[in-house]
Parts: C-alpha cells; sequence; structure tokens
C-alpha cells in the first residue's frame, strides 16, 4: 500500500504554498437532488484525509470524494497537468452563446494581451471530445502563462476569432469582476484541478432549497451557499439503464438517469396480477435503480418522477406515467413500457454483408407507401405493418426487385407519436428510440413488433437490399417523456427556460450532453445489434451538432465498422455538410437537389454540372460516396410536379416534356459520382398533384401502382441504368476515392449549358470509358467535338431505351459532321468502348 501511494505522490507537483494556509471553499453545487460538489480556492494534497466540510442544516454527508481535474475543469476553464495548463470550455455550461461548426475560440488573457490573442494560433483551442464531454481545448506550458517565479495567477478569458467575448458564467468558481465590471476568470497555480470535491447526502432534498457547505475547523469556520444546475451538462454514469430481466432470470432491475428528480418509482403490472409500485433509490452519478427479486419479462411498467418546479428548467409530476427511453417495446406512444428479457433478443445471423456505399443505389421509402394501395393488401382491415411488409418484400410483386435497387433507407419505424395504430405517420416525432414502432405492430400489447420488425430486416436481407434507418435525434415527439425526466439536460433551452425551435418542432434535442450521446449512441448499437440493420440517416443531423456526430460515429464503428452513416447536414439554424467532410458521414446534397431541376429546364451553366458529376469535391466531398446526390425526397413537392409544365405544379398527365426532362434527370443522377438515392415511385413518375407537404396524408403518400403500368417505359429505362451502374460494367461510376485529374473531359456546346462528358478519359482505370450526352434545350445542341474522339465507341442508351447488349439506335438528329456532334433536343446518351 505503502508503495502505490508512494507512486501516485511522484505524480503531484508538490504545493509551492504553505501546508498551514487557510482553506475556503469558494462554490458549492447541486450535482442531483442528493449529491453536489465543493470546489475549494486551493489544492488539497492530503492523501490521507478528506477535507472537515458539512451541510449547514445538518443533514450528514455519507460519502466525499475527489473529482477528476478534467471534471474540475467545468467550474473553473482549466486544469493543470504537470507544467502544462490545460483550457477547457465546456459548451454545454455556456447556454446563452451559441457554438456554431464554424466557431473558432481562443484563450485571451492579461498573458498575451487580450484581444490580440484572436486569430493567433499559438491560442486556438481545437474542438474535440474529452473524455465524455464535448469541448474546445489548448494545452500550453505554464511558463507562457504565468510569468517567473512570483507570478501565481493571471486573469483570462475565452474569444472568437471575430473577437466575440464569451462571457463565463455567474456560476464559475474563479470569475472576478475588474473595476470597469468586466467578468473574467481567474488562472491560480494553487488552484489546479485537485480542489474540488463530490458530496452524497444521507437524504434527497429539494434542489433548490436553502442549505450551504460548512468548512467545520473551528478557527476557520466559514459556509458557502449551495448553487443549482452549472455541473448538470457534465454528468454521466455507465450504468446499464432500462428494465434488466437478469440473466438467470430471478430478478429483474430498474434503472434511470434523472439528475434533478427527488423521488422515482416504477408500476408494473400485468394482465391477472395486481398492479406494483416500487421506489427507486438514487445511486451514483443522476441514476436510480430498484431491483425486484422476480422475472418481469412481459410486464407493462410506467416510471414516475417527484421534483421541485420553480425555475422552467423542470417539468415533474408525480402523476404522469413517464415512458423509460431504455424501453425495448412500448404498447404505444404514451406508453406503457414492456419488460422485454434478454433471451427473447437472440442475436439475428449474420448473413448479409451490405455493399460500400460507394456501391449503393438507394430507394427512399415508407411502409406504408409501398404496399396501401397495393391490390394484394387492399382488403385487409387491420392496419398494415411490419409483417404485410416483409410478406411483400419477399414475394414476386415487389416492384423494388423490379427497379434494382440494392438498399432502402426506411422512414423512421422507431416508436412515434401516431394516437393510433391506424393513423398514417411519417414517423419523424418519435417517442423512443429503442422500440419498433407499435403502429406497425400485429399485437403491439404482445410485444409483436420485435420478432416482426426483425423479420422485415431479414426479408429485405434475403431479397439482397441493405436496410438504412431514418432515425430522428433532433428533436422528440409528443408526450414529451424526456422533459418530464429532465428538461435541461435533455433539451436546448433559452435563457428563460423555454425550448428553442431550430427543428421546426419546438423542442431541439440537446445531443451535446455526455448521457443524451450515450442515449442516441446505445439505441443505434442496439438496432444494430439486435435487429441487424446495415445503417442510418439522420435527421436534420446540424442539430445534433458536429462534436456528437463524432462521437456518435466513434461509438458505433468501435462495435460495427462498417455501419452506413448518412446525415442530413442541415436544420433551420444552419449547414455542415462541409464540416463533415473530415468523417466518415455521407451527406444529402441538397445543391445537387436544386442544380439538377434547374439544368433540366436550361436555366443553369455548366459549371455546376462539372462540379456535381465529379462527386461535388474539394467543399462537400472528400470521397465521392460523401455525397448523397438526390432529387426528390419525402419533403416537399415531390420531382415531378417541381419540374412539370402542367399548371398547379400538378403532374397528374404530365407533358412529353416532362417525361423527357425526368429521363435526363435520371441520366445525370445516375451517372454523377457519389451514391444516387432515389424517392419511391419517381421512377414512375409519381405526382403529389402539387402538395407541398403531405407529412400526415397516406392517400397522397401510397403509391399508385396504375401510374406503373402507364408510365412503364420510364420505370424501365431507369431500372436498366440502375443495373448497368452496379454491375462490373458500370464501375466507373462507382468510385471510392476522388479521380485523377484528367479522368473528365468536358465538352460544352456554344451556349454552355449542353454537354458531352467522357469518363476514364486519360485511361488511369483501365481501357472501359464511356461517353455521355447530355441537352436540356429544347431545340438542338452543337458540340465541337474531334471525330476520332467517338471512334469504337458503342451507345447502349438514348433517351428512351438502356440496353447493353444489343445497343440502341441513335436518334434521329444525333450526328457528327464537319467536326460537330448534334445533340437532339432534351436528349441523353450514353456510349461506352473498351470492353
Amino acid at each position: 500500500m505503502s508503495s502505490l501511494i508512494q507512486k501516485i505522490s511522484r505524480l503531484i507537483k508538490p504545493p509551492k504554498f504553505s501546508t498551514s494556509d487557510k482553506f475556503h471553499i469558494v462554490s458549492a453545487y447541486w450535482l442531483t437532488s442528493y449529491a453536489g460538489i465543493a470546489i475549494l480556492d486551493h489544492d488539497w494534497r492530503n492523501l490521507f484525509k478528506m477535507p472537515p466540510i458539512g451541510l449547514k442544516s445538518g443533514s450528514k454527508i455519507k460519502e466525499l470524494s475527489r473529482v477528476s481535474p478534467l471534471f474540475a475543469s467545468g467550474g473553473m476553464g482549466y486544469y493543470f497537468d504537470g507544467d502544462e495548463i490545460v483550457f477547457i470550455l465546456h459548451p454545454s455550461i455556456y447556454r446563452d452563446f451559441y457554438f456554431s461548426p464554424e466557431t473558432e475560440v481562443y484563450v485571451a488573457g492579461e498573458f498575451n494581451n487580450w484581444t490580440d490573442a484572436a486569430g493567433n494560433s499559438s491560442w486556438k483551442m481545437q474542438r474535440r471530445a474529452i473524455g465524455q464531454f464535448d469541448g474546445f481545448v489548448l494545452r500550453i506550458h505554464r511558463k507562457f502563462c504565468l510569468f517567473g517565479n512570483h507570478a501565481s495567477t493571471a486573469k483570462f478569458k475565452f474569444i472568437t476569432a471575430k473577437k466575440e467575448w464569451i462571457e463565463p458564467p455567474a456560476g464559475m468558481a474563479n470569475r472576478v469582476t475588474d473595476a470597469d465590471g468586466n467578468n473574467n476568470l481567474l488562472l491560480d497555480e494553487k488552484r489546479t484541478g485537485w480542489n474540488a470535491f463530490r458530496f452524497v447526502c444521507e437524504e434527497k432534498r429539494e434542489l433548490n432549497s436553502p442549505d450551504a457547505i460548512v468548512w467545520q475547523e473551528p478557527e476557520n469556520r466559514h459556509s458557502v451557499s449551495i448553487r443549482t444546475g452549472h455541473f448538470l451538462s457534465l454528468l454521466y454514469s455507465p450504468e446499464t439503464l432500462g428494465a434488466i430481466v437478469s440473466r438467470d432470470e430471478k430478478s429483474t432491475t430498474f434503472r434511470v438517469f434523472s439528475p434533478r428528480a427527488t423521488s422515482v418509482s416504477v408500476r408494473y403490472r400485468k394482465d391477472g396480477v395486481p398492479a406494483k409500485t416500487v421506489a427507486l433509490a438514487p445511486t451514483e452519478n443522476g441514476v436510480w435503480a430498484a431491483t425486484v427479486p422476480a422475472n418481469l419479462d412481459g410486464f407493462f411498467y410506467d416510471l414516475f418522477f417527484s421534483g421541485q418546479n420553480s425555475d422552467n428548467t423542470t417539468m415533474f409530476d408525480p402523476a404522469v406515467p413517464v415512458l423509460d427511453p431504455y424501453a425495448k417495446a412500448c404498447v404505444s406512444r404514451d406508453g406503457p413500457g414492456i419488460i422485454v428479457s434478454e433471451k427473447r433478443f437472440v442475436f439475428p445471423k449474420k448473413s448479409f454483408n451490405a455493399p460500400h456505399i460507394s456501391n449503393l443505389v438507394i430507394a427512399e421509402v415508407h411502409l406504408r407507401d409501398l404496399i396501401a394501395k397495393h391490390p394484394k393488401y387492399k382488403d385487409l382491415r387491420h392496419p398494415l405493418g411490419f409483417r404485410e411488409l416483409a410478406d411483400w418484400v419477399r414475394s414476386e410483386s415487389c416492384y423494388l426487385k423490379e427497379l434494382g435497387v440494392n438498399a432502402v433507407e426506411l422512414q423512421p419505424i422507431q416508436e412515434f407519436d401516431a394516437q393510433k395504430p391506424a393513423d398514417y405517420h411519417w414517423g419523424y416525432m418519435t417517442d423512443n428510440w429503442f422500440a419498433p414502432a407499435s403502429s406497425y405492430a400485429s399485437d403491439p400489447a404482445a410485444g409483436t413488433q420485435i420478432a416482426e420488425f426483425r423479420a422485415l430486416v431479414r426479408a429485405f436481407h434475403d431479397e439482397g437490399f441493405a436496410v438504412i434507418l431514418d432515425v430522428v435525434y433532433n428533436h422528440v415527439g409528443e408526450p414529451n417523456h424526456l422533459f418530464r425526466i429532465d428538461k435541461n439536460y435533455y433539451f436546448n433551452l433559452d435563457f428563460h427556460g423555454n425550448f428553442t425551435n431550430w427543428s421546426g418542432c419546438g423542442n431541439d434535442f440537446r445531443a451535446d450532453r455526455p448521457m443524451s450521446k450515450r442515449l442516441i449512441c446505445d439505441s443505434l448499437i442496439w438496432m444494430l445489434e439486435r435487429y441487424g440493420v446495415d445503417g442510418f440517416r439522420f435527421d436534420l443531423a446540424e442539430l445534433i451538432g458536429v462534436s456528437a456526430l463524432r462521437a456518435i460515429e466513434s461509438a458505433v464503428r468501435a462495435r460495427y465498422p462498417d455501419t452506413i452513416l448518412i446525415a442530413e447536414p442541415w436544420s433551420f439554424r444552419g449547414h455542415i455538410a462541409h464540416e463533415l467532410r473530415t468523417t466518415s458521414y455521407s451527406s444529402w446534397n441538397d445543391g445537387f437537389r436544386d442544380y439538377a431541376s434547374k439544368f433540366v429546364h436550361n436555366a443553369v451553366n455548366l459549371d455546376g454540372l462539372r462540379y456535381f458529376i465529379s462527386g461535388s469535391p474539394k467543399y462537400f466531398a472528400t470521397f465521392p460516396a460523401q455525397t448523397i446526390n438526390y432529387t426528390e425526397s419525402h419533403d416537399d413537392r415531390c420531382w415531378l410536379d417541381r419540374i412539370t409544365e402542367c399548371g398547379n405544379s400538378n403532374a397528374e398527365n404530365p407533358t412529353d416534356h416532362d417525361r423527357r426532362r425526368t429521363h435526363l434527370m435520371f441520366a445525370l443522377l445516375l451517372s454523377s459520382l457519389g451514391t444516387p438515392m432515389i424517392a419511391e415511385g419517381q421512377d414512375f413518375l409519381r405526382t403529389k398533384h402539387g402538395k407541398n407537404n403531405t407529412y400526415l396524408d397516406g392517400e397522397e403518400n401510397a403509391l399508385d401502382y396504375a401510374r406503373l403500368q402507364r408510365f412503364a417505359d420510364t420505370h424501365a429505362f431507369v431500372s436498366r441504368w440502375i443495373r448497368f451502374r452496379l454491375s462490373p460494367l458500370g464501375r466507373l461510376f462507382r468510385q471510392r476515392e476522388n479521380v485523377q485529374k484528367g479522368f473528365f473531359r468536358f465538352y460544352p456546346d456554344q451556349t454552355n449549358t449542353a454537354v458531352v462528358v467522357f469518363f476514364n478519359d486519360n485511361f488511369a482505370q483501365g481501357k472501359l470509358q464511356y461517353m455521355l450526352t447530355l441537352n436540356p434545350r429544347t431545340e438542338n445542341s452543337q458540340v465541337q467535338i474531334p471525330r476520332a474522339a467517338l471512334d469504337d465507341f458503342r451507345q447502349i442508351a438514348n433517351s428512351e431505351h438502356f440496353d447493353v447488349d444489343n445497343g440502341v439506335p441513335a436518334e434521329p438528329q444525333f450526328a457528327h459532321a464537319n467536326g460537330i456532334l448534334t445533340l437532339p433536343p432534351l436528349s441523353c446518351s450514353l456510349w461506352i468502348r473498351g470492353e
């Protein structure tokens, strides 16, 4: 033991101050309703004895322990690591300052002439994950901040590149105010991070009840009032959460994270068994727990939370049942949760390996849209769900197999807030992230959604489709269960405690906090591990934030390295595609979407086409598949209604120009580097009759398979393009890395709107070459091009047909004479040579 103490002692820099100095408590905060943190004015170096502190109210402290310097930095903005100072800014503590992905933060102080630090790389903080926390970090030798042997303190503050001062919150332990009213932080070599202690009370208390921490030595007796909040955002627990049936199936443990509750209970029941209520006890770091000596598999359960509601940051109501965020199945959006034994979650056998994202063609689909109007199911009386879709996927009538895509992106299937199972819902108002939607289950009270969703994933896999889930972690649905657990911890709030609304749904989830990130990561891994899905598309990922997205990426890939990760990289607040370039996320490319609709109307020049067909390099993507190219998704008007010549944006009866422009678009979409995504029914000229928002309109969204027959030629055209792209012969479209300079050669027409594009023009990837022609004009376009450049090319696609084996005839106007290639109006074509 003495040897261990000696080793620890050698790691601690000896104090430069007298051990007889008097200690003072400078601040104290409640962490939870039963624990808090006290910060001293200088380091406590005694390894054998804890500081003599107690509670003014007389309540006993049953446990006192030193906290890590990293955690202590949340109250000071720094800690010492030997001779280095580690400055840390925790964004979640600064509620009244928005840190965008572009925000650059610098350390400014007396030691670097304050504002001169802004823009100086020596004082720039790096944004990264620090343990379980997100923050800005700068590690620097103490000699640059505390000069000489006599300087022991220095004032500092955080500043942005735009010279915006980031005001330290009132709760910071070392905040000091100068004579001019400026608030700064004090760097003090006597407070290195060894000056913070966690105390645990014997009894739970109201967070806002008055109390103080007392230094109990008679000659130095003093007290400091205990504040609320501040460190709340840094709490983290690794405990397994939820309702857990023990492996021997002899007991069931309930655990939930609710740091500011003063009491938590669980009520569990089952048909024929009287309901029982059990109180949970506080453990550590905001977690409450209780164990029942019984196997409660199949029981229903609700949680109840009590606490103080005095500052608009809590919404406790002991009379309201709350759905456990870790419930593995739910009866409905309101709950109750269903306790599910691990033995019911047999790990799916991994017989399917999703193709690399560069080898995907994705179809965005909605469970009920696919089958609601299918003849096979039109007479069913019960709501369509997982079971019916799985049956359809395995049938010969599954149109997705005819289309040829090899991945589906399912609109949300996690528990969402439809009031009744029969209600149509897009699913973007999620109530629980572990539970498959009860609305899609044949018997939700029996938990059939578990086996039925697993069977759906298996059906897709057996038929050759990767399964990507559209997931919503930027806001939650109604009822809002999380805000009854802890509103301030789980949600972005303004200075008055009101929800922010950058999602448009009124309750933006705060993903940057440790237990919020853990909730996201745990639920994603659960879907990968227990259901075998292949990836995720993150709705409004900008609100989740780049730091949290990086942490999610790291956690998921540590367990499942090949997981497909796709971001919708915007919200009403901003756009983060550029920042995501340094991650492995792919991003929906809204620039491609907007360009394509203008291009087919001859309303843009070819500068954008060169950029998008090359995989949106540099600004948007660092590798081609990092751009998800698409022209229609569930949101807003569908493609055909956006580009139609028909009045009121209603393309029920599309014109010939509408159809040819759609073929032109598909040629561009499926030949561009990146990963293409099409929307359900887009290949057979789907229309929503001009409606812009069909969120709850199941009748309008359901696929009309009569149009599949009516526009069979367009469907066949798209299907053959997809099959070619995914074939060995289509490999030049499926690049994993950015192509070399000279891979493309562009020959524009005189108007710079029509083009001939050569792929692999430099033969860097073998002898195979393509020639693609695109003419969005309603008259012939003439392209100056040498005749020799066209030699030995074989045409496999024109504006109406695609035939690799037999080739297709050139359109009548298509001709080369006198060095000029004529492209027909609203036309596209694809040619190959070399194989």
